[in-house]
């Protein structure tokens, strides 16, 4: 009797573990790909042949917005060939609107959407027992580009998803990211906030939710792309080109941006979720992969109120050089300090000997971080439009994504 219940008992757990155990699952996820600009269609041949060759192995793609660079039909005709041709037949692709897709539109571009790709405008997926809605925007606008038809959709499925897949994350596709989640949803420098608050309230209601948005085109290298509070939101970056925050020296397309093609992959294991970045560009993986833990009821967020109390470090002896030093100015470098993250920019002072009660000159300027690999071991700026025959002392800072800052290097030169 003993031997048939553990027979018995043995053959119940071999089929429950069949059961609500699955195979592991891959996906990729780009956006802002903007086929019509120059250089576009090379960029996402050489992305999308990166990420279908890794070892993950992804069984879907999700593009999340601005598929077309002015919403011509021109454009979509690109944006199908490359996204046809790039896959084997019968591969899951999914899209959704961005705002570049609607310029142009004069109220045609649902039409120019859904009969060139296929799809509806805002989708509900099932792939491999995970539930997927998409939301594209109605149009370019920030404040209604979201608005009832869009909210009642993603209200609906989500409740439909909740149900039918508890414990399970939802994945969320929209273009424009939630106000005041991933870095880029928000202001920093000035008139630089990319995100909308039209889909906030709901989905703030879901802890499993798992959003992917694009638009900013802000590197995905920076910690800040991933943020928990009431739910996950991700920073997917951009296959065109990279940009940044205003208010710094640089401007918003520091040396390098147009180089820089990134994206996703996210690999999911018994509802365990890893997410991957990439530089395709450079064929490299972006540091570790992201982790949204078990459970998805937002107990298990590892990313909310984060905080990082670490200055960056210059080595030790390190100071500025000067060169071709001139009646107006010269050739500032120096070496990168370290930090146990990433430099995301440098803050250098620049003041006049003998001028005490003149306020220094302030320069910020990005340390490359979003050039990954590539990014260089020294940094160089040119100070100009400086009086001749003077001394000018120089402090240099490095500070962190999270706005710590390192003690300065020091260095003085003299004009001719």
């Amino acid at each position: 009797m003993k031997k048939h219940v553990y027979l018995f008992l043995c053959v119940f757990l071999l089929t429950c573990t069949h059961l609500f155990s699955q195979s592991p699952f891959s996906f990729i996820v780009v956006s802002d790909t903007h086929l019509g600009r120059e250089g576009s269609e090379e960029k996402n041949r050489a992305t999308l042949r990166y990420l279908l060759n890794q070892p993950n192995k992804p069984e879907a793609i999700f593009i999340v917005g601005d598929l077309t660079n002015n919403g011509h039909q021109q454009e979509y005709d690109l944006f199908k060939k490359v996204y046809t041709e790039e896959f084997p037949a019968n591969f899951p692709r999914y899209y959704c609107l961005g705002n570049h897709d609607r310029y142009n539109d004069k109220g045609s571009e649902n039409t120019r959407f859904q009969n060139t790709l296929g799809q509806d405008l805002n989708q509900y997926v099932e792939v491999n027992d995970y539930p997927f809605i998409l939301i594209s925007m109605e149009n370019s606008s920030y404040d209604k580009c979201y608005t009832e038809p869009s909210r009642k959709f993603l209200s609906e499925k989500l409740e439909y998803a909740a149900q039918k897949y508890p414990g399970k994350p939802i994945f969320v596709f929209f273009h424009m990211p939630v106000v005041n989640t991933v870095y880029g949803s928000y202001e920093i420098g000035g008139k630089d906030s990319w995100g909308t608050g039209g889909l906030k309230d709901i989905c703030e209601q879901y802890p499993q939710i798992v959003a992917f948005s694009g638009h900013s085109h802000y590197p995905i290298g920076d910690e800040r792309s991933i943020h928990q509070d009431k739910f996950t939101s991700v920073n997917d970056g951009s296959i065109a080109y990279s940009e940044i925050e205003t208010g710094k020296t640089e401007g918003i397309h520091p040396e390098g941006f147009n180089d820089v093609t990134e994206g996703m992959i996210v690999s999911i294991d018994n509802s365990r979720v890893n997410i991957h970045r990439y530089n395709t560009a450079q064929a490299v993986e972006i540091k570790t992969p992201w982790e949204i833990r078990t459970p998805h009821d937002g107990s298990a967020f590892i990313y909310k109120d984060r905080k990082d109390d670490r200055a960056p470090k210059f080595a030790r002896g390190i100071k500025p050089t000067f060169y071709n030093i001139t009646e107006n100015g010269c050739r500032l470098l120096w070496k990168q300090a370290s930090d146990n993250d990433i430099v995301h920019h440098y803050k250098i002072l620049l003041t006049k000997k003998g001028e005490k009660d003149t306020p220094p000159t302030i320069m910020t300027i990005f340390s490359g971080f979003f050039l990954n690999a590539e990014m260089p071991q020294s940094k160089g700026w040119d100070l100009k439009d400086l009086d001749a025959g003077s001394t000018y002392n120089v402090l240099i800072s490095a500070v962190d994504s999270f706005g710590n800052e390192s003690k300065p290097i020091k260095g003085s030169f003299t004009t001719l």
